[in-house]
């Protein structure tokens, strides 16, 4: 029984696309938390921008 090497439409065989969705799931977690992190960081100086 031979190995087969599925290809997508980008070129890239099956183990490296599910490499590269690994890597794109971590950076998408990691842009949420940010965001989420971003959202909930107090910012003194500018609420004291905004009442002057």
């Amino acid at each position: 029984m031979s190995t087969k090497f599925f290809t997508n439409n980008n070129g890239n065989t099956l183990s490296e696309q599910i490499v590269a969705d690994e890597q794109r799931n971590k950076l998408l977690l990691q842009i949420a938390t940010l965001e989420n992190k971003m959202r909930k960081e107090r910012q003194p100086r500018r609420k004291f921008d905004l009442h002057q």
